[in-house]
Parts: structure tokens; sequence; C-alpha cells
């Protein structure tokens, strides 16, 4: 048993029929794995567990050019080619604000 990243090595082996996937961690089902349940689906109540990426700048960086650069951001995540990029790699993106980064 081993918990993989869909979009890294794991995504050749299980296109390939090499893993069984038995449950995804988050919380919703996975675009590409729509067949495979999420772990609370599985009968582990509660369990939630995500990767993500965040793009960070320096801590003296005026609030209106990090409000500039997350706008920014979140049009490239919801957009049609970076919804579709990412879904072949089984990533789902999400857009975010300042705030919720920095509450992590």
């Amino acid at each position: 048993m081993m918990f993989a990243d869909v979009g890294g090595a794991a995504h050749g082996l299980i296109r390939d029929g090499k893993l069984r996937v038995l449950a995804v961690t988050t919380t919703r089902r996975v675009d590409t794995l729509p067949d495979v349940p999420t772990m609370q689906e599985a009968g582990i109540a509660n369990y939630e567990s995500n990767a993500w990426i965040a793009a960070v700048a320096p801590v003296a960086t005026p609030a209106p050019i990090v409000a500039k650069l997350n706008r920014t951001f979140n049009d490239v995540v919801a957009s049609a080619d970076t919804k579709w990029h990412f879904s072949t790699l089984g990533w789902q993106p999400v857009e975010s604000t300042p705030r919720q980064l920095a509450i992590i």
C-alpha cells in the first residue's frame, strides 16, 4: 500500500493498469478517476489530505501588488487550458486568496 500523487509517476501506472487505486484522499472524487471512491466514501470518516502549490512574495510586498498577483494567478488557474492540462495530471486546480494561504 502507498499514498501517491495521482499526477506523478503513479499516473502512468494507473493508466496502464499496473497500479490499483483503492481511494483518493480528497473530499471529492478526482475527475480523472471517477469510479474511485474518496477515503470517506470508503469508510474512513473525516479523512482529507491534499497537496498544494503556492506562489509567494517577500513579506514587504505592497498589498496592491499582492492583490494583482493573486488575481493574475487565479485567472490562470481558472482558464480552460490550465484546467485541461492539470486534469491530465490528475490535479484539480482551486483558486485561492492570500488570506487562505496565510492560515495554512
